[in-house]
């Protein structure tokens, strides 16, 4: 089973989302992900004076001004010039410090969290120490901590879609975008009271109703499954046989909470939200990833519950039967992979008690 760390705190709502692309043609994708950094080269070349490492207001002021006088030296439209200079100003005072960037090529997608504010540095970029060829001199750089790279094919549409920018900076603002970037980096969190999960269904064959009811009944299980436990004070007085009873007894006429939403194009993305009390989503979270034949791990400390971890897992047997297996087998339907960890806190090291 694989592990999973998951921040028992919400996402933040401040951070942003950026795309950065790697030069033309996306060249220089390597010297940015060996290097953990996205950089911008527009003012490549411009003399710059004294001005070195980490920008302050009148460095960025200086640099501003100066690539807007070059670019009017060089007689390029208003338009152009306004579109460029207002590239490099977001570049230089948008991008903070726990702001998620990505970087694209034809095929992949890398994310990370950005890590530095913007400075200033000459020096070559290089994919390998003693690679030959010519290496990135972009100067203004954003350091970065990459996770891994994905396969654009595999990326939620209506994020590839917007790749479509043919911008060196955007930001990916809109709402829609926003939640789906959180699901797709994050295959669990928590925003205030609800838990969102995400599953990816990376079977290409036309997928059945069968095998797709199939598995929201499990999610529906699995929404019992969190309400069930959190009732008891102590957990481990929530036993497999009252378990069975209570989805017998409430299967049918329970107010389910769980919403979805599909994204369904062979392969595609299944997104899974939950509100409820803290227990609850708690419950749902380790109930989910054990379907997923995963552990979660929460970083904070103190908000492993050993008990808790070990009743859920022994519920969610119940649930995980030979049809759910098949179900999920077929669909080739999977936990969606985490992509990058919250910078703000270092991974713990598990142990027999904080893992599920």
């Amino acid at each position: 089973m694989s592990n999973v760390i998951v921040s028992s705190e919400p996402i933040s709502t401040d951070k942003n989302f950026w795309v950065i692309r790697a030069g033309k043609d996306a060249v220089y994708y390597d010297h940015f992900r060996k290097n953990n950094v996205v950089a911008i080269g527009h003012t490549e070349g411009l003399d710059v004076g004294d001005i070195e490492g980490e920008l302050s207001p009148e460095d960025t002021a200086a640099i501003l001004a100066l690539y807007q006088t070059n670019l009017a030296a060089k007689r390029e439209a208003k338009s152009v010039i306004s579109r460029q200079v207002g590239q490099v100003r977001q570049f230089l005072t948008r991008v903070k410090e726990g702001d998620t960037v990505l970087t694209i090529t034809e095929s992949k997608v890398l994310a990370g969290k950005v890590t530095s504010n913007c400075y200033y540095d000459e020096t070559e970029l290089k994919i390998y120490p003693d690679d030959e060829s010519k290496g990135c001199y972009f100067p203004l750089r954003i350091n970065v901590e990459w996770g891994k790279a994905q396969a654009r094919e595999y990326i939620p549409y209506i994020i590839d879609k917007s790749f479509r920018n043919t911008g060196t900076i955007f930001s990916l603002s809109d709402e829609d975008k926003v939640k789906t970037l959180n699901h797709w980096l994050h295959p669990i969190h928590f925003v205030e009271n609800e838990v969102r999960c995400s599953v990816n269904i990376k079977s290409r064959k036309k997928l059945s109703n069968r095998e797709l009811s199939s598995l929201s009944t499990v999610f529906d299980q699995l929404e019992l499954l969190a309400n069930f436990i959190a009732e008891f004070e102590n957990p481990e007085d929530a036993t497999a046989e009252c378990f069975v009873q209570y989805l017998n007894d409430n299967s049918s006429n329970y107010g389910y909470k769980l919403t979805a939403q599909h994204a369904f194009m062979s392969p595609g993305h299944q997104f899974i939200q939950l509100k409820g009390t803290k227990a609850q989503i708690t419950a749902f979270a380790l109930a989910f990833a054990c379907i997923f034949n995963s552990h979660i791990v929460f970083a904070e400390q103190g908000a492993n519950n050993a008990v808790l971890s070990e009743k859920v897992i022994e519920l969610a047997q119940v649930i995980k039967t030979e049809q759910v297996r098949q179900s999920v087998e077929s669909l080739e339907a999977e936990m969606q992979k985490q992509i990058v960890q919250d910078s703000e806190f270092e991974e713990p090291v598990p142990s027999e008690d904080a893992m599920l």
